[in-house]
């Protein structure tokens, strides 16, 4: 953690010509992490019988968080699982003063962002559902306390579930 921070200061306070080129790495690792894990949890409710059924993922509603309609639950499950709060269509505003031509370039910038993450989101959390096996109460039953291990788990077996959770560790 302490290395995270001085990497992160160092960049930022000394190596301010660093931070394009750090930040261009962190987004392909971002994506080749999206792939690392889309990919297999794709790959293995396409290619085996062990799959969550398509109503199952898109005609089945679960109030398990005790919501007083199911449309509440419903629309606070899907804000919080495509991660609207976080899809980064702020960034930009917060560089509005300092890009050239920027009455055009933030708009595009913000709208890129959210069509971009919102798509991305939007594919992990459909193929995430796929993947929870065989139950929702299983999987939120699960001994690691860590609901995403579970499905991992059940996606790729114990050395998948320890790669596709390395990814995320690391990238955190």
């Amino acid at each position: 953690m302490f290395a995270v921070i001085l990497v992160v200061c160092f960049v930022n306070c000394i190596g301010t010509r660093l931070l394009a080129l750090v930040e261009g790495v962190i987004m392909v690792l971002r994506l080749f992490a999206f792939l690392a894990i889309l990919i297999p949890m794709v790959s293995r409710a396409m290619c085996t019988a062990i799959r969550s059924h398509g109503r199952d993922v898109f005609a089945t509603l679960t109030n398990n968080a005790g919501w007083i309609s199911d449309g509440s639950s419903w629309f606070i499950g899907f804000a919080r699982s495509a991660n609207l709060a976080v899809i980064g269509h702020d960034g930009p505003a917060h560089l509005a003063e300092e890009v050239q031509n920027a009455r055009t370039v933030v708009p595009w910038c913000m709208i890129s962002t959210v069509i971009l993450n919102g798509t991305l989101g939007c594919a992990i959390v459909i193929a995430f559902s796929f993947c929870v096996v065989p139950t929702i109460e299983d999987t939120l039953t699960s001994p690691t306390s860590y609901h995403f291990m579970e499905v991992f788990y059940g996606a790729m077996g114990s050395a998948g579930t320890a790669g596709m959770t390395a990814v995320l560790i690391v990238l955190m």
